[in-house]
């Protein structure tokens, strides 16, 4: 890019863009913290099965019943937004936003709530819950504090996230986030989950410092990529994603000819 800057420019663009379109999700509901899945303008012809509401500024119409997916990955396009290109009002927008999300799900009880009051559907970062059903989402939740004292500066995060990697035991409980799952079995394999759990590890891995957390989410995104035993790990799928993560991350650039490949 540096021997181009009208290229440059482009891809600036076109990520502000996204960054515009990250805050109309985060804002589209009227309430603080309460994500949307999507907004869409009220006039424009729309096939969807799901619930959609008003939006209050009269130009929307946005679907609620958000889940720990979509705010993995919001987390994801705002922590690199805020590293790579925005500048410092975009970055006090981008700190809101983050932390509004944060703040929501821990005035709930650990859950996403919409904006009926009700708890959503697949939106629960507890540890009941992820201990008896889903253990990818105490990696989910991590990345959420993680991101937030990040973007935010604000020490109040960190001293959480630390709290829940360390004392609530979400950063061992992070080593087994993939389930090992049996290729035979017919819909064994989430593939929507592995994206998840990169969306997750990238950022954990660009921000945490500390050996003893950090080696837990080594432990885990190996596990990813390699298997264990008979279940196998992302490697052999050649996705760019994984393969460059690896590298970038962990100087393991044994997949990456597949994945330029690809």
């Amino acid at each position: 890019l540096s021997s181009s800057s009208a290229a440059s420019d482009v891809y600036k663009r076109q990520a502000r863009k996204s960054l515009m379109a990250l805050h109309l999700l985060c804002n589209v509901s009227g309430a603080p913290g309460v994500l949307a899945r999507a907004a869409w303008p009220k006039e424009k012809p729309l096939e969807d099965d799901g619930i959609w509401r008003d939006s209050p500024d009269g130009i929307h119409i946005w679907r609620g019943d958000v889940s720990t997916d979509q705010v993995d990955g919001v987390m994801f396009g705002f922590a690199l937004a805020y590293d790579l290109f925005a500048d410092d009002a975009e970055k006090k927008r981008i700190a809101r936003d983050v932390a509004a999300i944060a703040d929501h799900v821990i005035a709930n009880d650990m859950r996403i709530v919409d904006v009926d009051g009700n708890p959503t559907r697949w939106g629960r970062y507890g540890p009941e819950y992820i201990n008896r059903f889903e253990r990818m989402n105490a990696l989910l939740w991590l990345q959420v504090l993680k991101v937030t004292a990040h973007v935010t500066g604000d020490s109040q995060y960190e001293q959480l996230y630390r709290e829940w990697a360390l004392d609530q035991g979400y950063a061992e409980l992070s080593v087994t986030a993939r389930r090992n799952m049996n290729p035979l079995v017919r819909g064994a394999i989430n593939h929507s989950d592995d994206v998840l759990l990169y969306l997750a590890y990238v950022p954990l891995l660009m921000y945490e410092q500390d050996a003893s957390i950090r080696a837990h989410f080594i432990a885990s995104i190996k596990n990813t990529w390699e298997g264990s035993g008979r279940f196998p790990g992302v490697k052999p799928e050649a996705n760019p994603f994984y393969a460059f993560t690896m590298a970038r991350f962990l100087d393991d650039a044994s997949g990456v000819e597949d994945a330029v490949n690809t």
